[in-house]
């Protein structure tokens, strides 16, 4: 029997894996490809290397890349104000790309196009094939969370995105075969639609379950794509809030901020506790090199792929509520959980002085993403939508 045809189509090329959608698709497409032949198409607004391509090649059958140019995405961003569409779906978008994605689809004939977030929505709104699109998050949630949190100019813009993302996130529920999203938190902030959404959700790579043994150079961890709001906000709380406190009783406290394309925010934090190193290519170094992953994190969505990384090498972390609402953590046991700065303080000050609970938490939370978190494993949900 023939092998079965998915098209992926993704906002961004899925290689090098610094960021949460690039890491997700990628550890899904070599999921997939052992089951069906993967025909890749990504939009992409950035040159994209050799060695990326080399890296997807294996588990493709055909690769092709729509280069989004400059002109193209101030163009149809400002087309998106105009027609009032959600600013990230005209950036992303392009009508003569959208006809030459259509035309390979028709050409490969696939059994299901797999699209990756609601951007890629206009590409295949209108195809006949089976259609399967992963919100990945509740984005219009996320841009509300990020309304009450921003200043008034950025809370104005927050807001109305979150409402126009609101009725596209309808659209789709309403009108596609299938839906999928990382965690149930996010599945219930979704606009109400008579079908459901899949939970498919993320998971951990295999090498992170063998710690490099190294000597503990940092006392705080935190890592993340460093441009986006969440995580720029995160990591000015933490030095800002968290890491006064905590210099009180360790002013030799070691920080280290890891993740691709600072924002000059996070860079002015920089001082003699605060290291920002930016993008690493191995960031397993800093994990196996940190006594305690943190990640206040209050505001964004999903199943954070930093905490799942941390925790399966081993490294206690202390997070938010709405952080551990999508992991499901034991709050004392696998993870710790606070939600003001003297909270993260006083958690934090125990892995650091208490070695007997830090290796206690670290050795639970690594059997949990053992157990529950293997891309193999949580990628057996995204099959059987796709493939039965």
């Amino acid at each position: 029997m023939s092998r079965k045809k998915i098209v992926v189509l993704l906002s961004r090329f899925p290689f090098p894996l610094y960021k949460g959608d690039k890491l997700r698709a990628y550890h899904q497409i070599t999921t997939l490809s052992k089951h069906a032949d993967v025909y890749l198409i990504a939009l992409s607004d950035e040159n994209i290397t050799e060695n990326s391509l080399l890296a997807l090649q294996p588990f493709c059958k055909d690769i092709k890349i729509f280069r989004l140019s400059l002109l193209s995405r101030l163009y149809h961003s400002l087309f998106a104000l105009i027609k009032m569409w959600p600013l990230q779906l005209g950036y992303f978008y392009n009508h003569k790309i959208q006809k030459a994605i259509h035309h390979d689809i028709q050409r490969i004939e696939p059994d299901v196009v797999y699209a990756q977030l609601a951007r890629t929505y206009f590409y295949i709104k209108d195809i006949k094939f089976k259609k399967v699109l992963d919100f990945q998050d509740c984005f219009s949630e996320n841009y509300r969370r990020l309304s009450m949190t921003s200043n008034w100019f950025k809370a104005n813009f927050y807001r109305v995105e979150s409402k126009r993302l609101s009725k596209i996130e309808k659209e789709i529920l309403d009108t596609f075969d299938n839906t999928t999203i990382i965690s149930k938190r996010d599945q219930l902030m979704l606009p109400p639609s008579e079908k459901s959404c899949t939970i498919v959700s993320n998971g951990v790579d295999e090498s992170f379950f063998t710690s490099p043994q190294l000597d503990k150079k940092y006392d705080i961890l935190f890592v993340g794509n460093l441009s986006y709001e969440p995580n720029i906000q995160a990591v000015s709380y933490l030095a800002q809030h968290i890491v006064p406190l905590l210099l009180v009783e360790f002013p030799l406290l070691k920080v280290a901020i890891v993740g691709a394309s600072p924002s000059q925010k996070i860079i002015s934090l920089a001082n003699k506790n605060v290291q920002i190193v930016g993008f690493v290519e191995d960031v397993k170094m800093y994990y196996a090199a940190s006594k305690v992953f943190v990640a206040p994190i209050f505001s964004g969505g999903g199943l954070q792929n930093k905490i799942l990384e941390a925790m399966a090498i081993g490294l206690p972390c202390v997070t938010t509520p709405l952080v551990n609402e999508s992991l499901h953590a034991q709050e004392g046991k696998e993870i710790l959980v606070a939600d003001t700065a003297l909270d993260f303080c006083n958690k934090i000050k125990l892995l650091l002085v208490d070695t007997a609970i830090s290796d206690a938490i670290s050795k639970q939370a690594k059997q949990k993403m053992m157990h529950e978190y293997r891309w193999e494993e949580v990628n057996k949900t995204l099959l059987e939508v796709l493939l039965n």
